[in-house]
């Protein structure tokens, strides 16, 4: 009887913690990376990962909207960045950790 009242509170609390997760997919974030080229890639990957994971608000989540707001905002912002920095090293380390290669963006000129 009591693990039923502990599986309906987790999904009751899964459905209410959802929504918030969706919000925060139309939501744009703006951040500030500090790139320096003689920081070691690796360093500065590991640096940049947690500037994006503040920006996102990733700390105290429950596992499944942490999994969620990595891969919606995480990824991405670490993602631009990487390729902001025009850091072939960078890259290549972006491109061991995630196992994909980076895209391409194109920026228009005003």
């Amino acid at each position: 009887m009591k693990l039923r009242f502990k599986l309906l509170g987790l999904c009751a609390g899964l459905i209410v913690a959802l929504p918030s997760a969706s919000a925060l997919k139309e939501t744009r974030i703006e951040v500030a990376f500090q790139y320096d080229s003689a920081i070691p890639a690796k360093a500065t990957y590991r640096k940049a990962e947690r500037t994006a994971i503040k920006a996102c608000g990733l700390n105290g989540r429950v596992l499944p909207i942490k999994r969620t707001l990595k891969r919606t905002c995480v990824d991405p912002l670490v993602e631009e960045f990487v390729i902001a920095t025009g850091n072939p090293d960078l890259r290549a380390h972006h491109e061991k950790r995630t196992g994909r290669a980076v895209g391409s963006y194109s920026f228009a000129a005003n």
